[in-house]
């Protein structure tokens, strides 16, 4: 994906100096994103109209720079998948929270903090319970799927509150060609692909 900016080489390694640019103007970016909310949020704590807002900051989810040598935005790992997500307002506990959640979950959860009924077709959970027990253990799964080669392997995962699991499928023949399995407790940067332990059989 990088390859088609200015400035990046079409093919082979990019070098060290190209590299350090590509992440400065990245922090640059995201500096720049977080000083115009700091504006914002500023703005709203010195509103009496806004007193008793809720607050909801999430952002699309952002790229690879380097790790795992990529350099792009989509992917199948955490650091492709994971998103900020930020929620303050009334009835909303101060914390954070290790609970599993997907951006499918923001409309219920809209719904519920704004005393809405939502509508029944939507496919996401409310986060209202996590809101308000942050520590509260969850069993939730987000799901996520990215293909490569031209759309040529689907490669659908899910991650739970431990693991993700990646199952790759021929788009052709529907039949798993790979499977990835990592433990976020002891391998939190995906770096050692267990799915084909014999005693990971089970949890595969």
């Amino acid at each position: 994906e990088m390859r088609s900016y200015v400035g990046v080489p079409n093919q082979g390694p990019i070098d060290v100096a190209t590299q350090l640019r590509l992440l400065q103007a990245y922090a640059a970016c995201v500096s720049y994103a977080d000083a115009q909310i700091g504006r914002l949020l500023d703005a709203v704590d010195h509103s009496e109209q806004f007193k008793d807002a809720t607050i909801i900051l999430w952002s699309d989810h952002g790229w690879h720079l380097g790790e795992k040598t990529a350099w792009g935005k989509m992917s199948n790992y955490e650091i492709a998948t994971r998103v900020p997500l930020i929620m303050a307002g009334p009835d909303i506990s101060p914390g954070r929270t290790q609970a599993i959640s997907e951006l499918v979950d923001l409309y219920p959860t809209i719904c519920q903090l704004a005393g809405v009924q939502p509508p029944g077709q939507l496919q996401g959970e409310s986060l209202v319970n996590v809101l308000q027990h942050p520590r509260q253990n969850s069993d939730a799964i987000a799901f996520s799927q990215y293909s490569r080669f031209n759309g040529k392997y689907m490669g659908r995962a899910l991650r739970t509150d431990r693991y993700r699991f990646v199952a790759w499928k021929n788009v052709k023949t529907q039949q798993i060609v790979e499977r990835e399995l990592y433990d976020h407790q002891t391998d939190p940067h995906e770096t050692r692909n267990m799915a084909a332990v014999a005693e990971n059989a089970e949890l595969v």
